[in-house]
């Protein structure tokens, strides 16, 4: 897996929604979603993310690229990757950087925020008057529902914020949104 801060290319980007839509390469460029297929050789795929995680998942001859978020998890996204991929057949998973739960925060509890505790309450910690979002321990749970071994699951420890060189959209924003905000394309090639 390759995880670049780049133009996609000629790679097809998916537009992103933070939803649980997921569509097949074919449809990726003129269809709001959160995930594309990857079916056949010699087509790649891209998603681009700023804080949120990118995700692949591949299985045989087939891979998924999955855009991440505490919303599109709470939407289905993952759930939904199970109507493309059987569990039990999955290779191997792939999570690129993103926002650690340490800088992941909220003061208040909207709707989603509120669905996404109850779904992954492992996930959330509480300090200081602020709720922390956990994406990757929300991920892990879903793997071990799915009964994934860990070994299969590469998790890319780098945190968007905290690395300067990763854009971070959280990091933009606490520093007054100067220049443009950058996205991190994670591309897949079959």
């Amino acid at each position: 897996m390759t995880t670049i801060a780049a133009p996609a290319g000629d790679a097809a980007p998916v537009k992103q929604i933070h939803g649980g839509n997921i569509v097949s390469i074919d449809a990726a460029a003129v269809t709001w979603a959160d995930g594309i297929v990857l079916d056949r050789a010699g087509v790649r795929a891209a998603i681009a993310t700023a804080d949120c995680a990118p995700v692949v998942i591949t299985s045989g001859e087939l891979a998924l690229v999955l855009h991440a978020s505490r919303k599109s998890l709470v939407r289905g996204l993952l759930d939904n990757a199970t109507t493309y991929i059987d569990p039990v057949q999955i290779d191997h998973i792939y999570v690129g950087p993103h926002i650690s739960e340490y800088r992941f925060s909220f003061t208040e509890e909207e709707r989603l925020l509120q669905r996404f505790r109850e779904r992954y309450p492992q996930a959330i910690h509480f300090h200081k008057g602020k709720m922390y979002v956990s994406l990757r321990k929300a991920l892990r749970q879903i793997f071990h529902e799915w009964g994934v071994h860990e070994q299969k699951v590469q998790f890319d420890g780098r945190c968007t914020y905290d690395t300067a060189y990763l854009p971070s959209y959280r990091r933009w924003l606490d520093g007054g949104k100067l220049g443009e905000l950058g996205r991190l394309w994670t591309i897949v090639g079959r």
